[in-house]
């Protein structure tokens, strides 16, 4: 992750806007999020989004934190 990380923050800068499709249970989402991005995750189930949501409630990480949001869409 912290490659990922410096890849984007290198090419892209920092602030950025994420869509991140078919997050599942939403750890990229999250990481990208305590990195400092804003991240919307959508996943077509919504059992995933819920161990999303959950995870997310549960973050200690709040210094630097961006913004996250999880939707669940079909993607139809």
């Amino acid at each position: 992750m912290d490659g990922y990380l410096e890849l984007l923050q290198s090419h892209c800068g920092k602030g950025l806007q994420i869509l991140d499709v078919g997050c599942g249970a939403g750890y990229m989402s999250l990481e990208l999020a305590r990195a400092g991005y804003h991240v919307t995750g959508i996943d077509i189930a919504q059992s995933c989004i819920d161990i999303a949501e959950r995870t997310l409630l549960e973050n200690p990480y709040k210094e630097g934190f961006g913004s996250l949001q999880y939707h669940v869409n079909p993607l139809q």
